[in-house]
């Protein structure tokens, strides 16, 4: 959330448009009147600063600091619980939306099946999921080499899974979804927002429209219960 505000002063911050674009793409998809769970929302930026909702959506967040911190700077916009502190059980059939953004990369196949059979039973009938992950294709793992030797943070150690979409397509293969849109976004071109945020998502919107949603670093499935 800090590197997020600060990359937005500086105005020169590619991890700062990586994350606004996200967003933005997400919260588009968000009606106001709907009830939301963000699943995994760390610092809660997401919900804190894209939405304003009818009913305040919950956040859940594995870390207790992530938690606090989403508490502490976005009190009013949210209500909050580490996963351990929700119950699940008393929460089925209640969610219009689901969104769970760069989570599964970092869980296994099996906690990832376990996962949705947890998100469809929350949704109301024709409630919709939308999950983000990286798309491990030759090029995203490309950039990962080089932002694992420029970055203060070796990510690859991190990940349990690294989808494509073929292999996500697998994964939902036995769940009870209908997949109703797929989309790869975030090309190399956000890389030019080292000399200015706006040139950055310009050129990015600019190769986006060409490939027609066809390349990009991240996948992004909406799914339907």
């Amino acid at each position: 959330d800090k590197v997020f505000k600060n990359g937005n002063v500086k105005n020169k911050s590619p991890q700062s448009v990586w994350h606004d674009k996200t967003f933005k793409k997400i919260s588009a998809l968000i009606s106001n009147d709907n009830i939301l769970l963000d699943y995994a929302c760390g610092p809660a930026t997401f919900t804190g600063q894209y939405l304003d909702l009818d009913t305040k959506p919950i956040c859940l967040d594995i870390s207790y600091k992530q938690i606090d911190y989403a508490k502490r700077n976005y009190k009013n916009k949210a209500v909050y619980y580490t996963v351990d502190n929700f119950d699940f059980e008393s929460h089925s059939n209640e969610f219009d939306t689901i969104t769970c953004l760069g989570l599964f990369e970092f869980i296994s196949e099996e906690e990832g099946k376990k996962l949705l059979s947890k998100f469809y039973k929350l949704l109301k009938p024709n409630g919709k999921l939308h999950i983000t992950t990286p798309n491990f294709k030759i090029s995203m793992k490309i950039l990962e080499y080089f932002l694992n030797k420029i970055g203060k943070l070796d990510y690859s150690k991190e990940y349990k899974s690294r989808y494509t979409k073929k292999t996500f397509n697998n994964l939902l293969i036995n769940s009870q979804f209908n997949v109703i849109k797929i989309e790869k976004y975030m090309t190399p071109m956000i890389f030019m927002s080292l000399f200015g945020n706006n040139i950055g998502i310009f050129l990015d919107n600019l190769l986006s429209k060409l490939f027609k949603n066809n390349y990009g670093y991240i996948l992004l499935y909406s799914l339907q219960k």
